[in-house]
């Protein structure tokens, strides 16, 4: 099995607890692919939105809002 096969079938296994699959393509630069999952990007939301809400805490605590 060759690294690009390994690849795709890890991609379509889509493993549960996978926030993302980083493969290379030997074709172009080597660089890491990524693949972007829905849990990543709900991961993505509730991080900013955390901090948007500890940034607004630290700004009324200071009477700066």
């Amino acid at each position: 099995m060759t690294a690009a096969a390994a690849c795709r079938e890890m991609q379509a296994a889509k493993e549960p607890g996978a926030s993302g699959i980083r493969c290379t393509d030997k074709r172009r630069a080597k660089r890491p692919v990524t693949v972007i999952t829905e849990e990543s990007v709900m991961n993505s939301i509730i991080y900013i939105v955390g901090l948007v809400v500890i940034v607004l805490f630290i700004l009324s605590f200071l009477g700066l809002r």
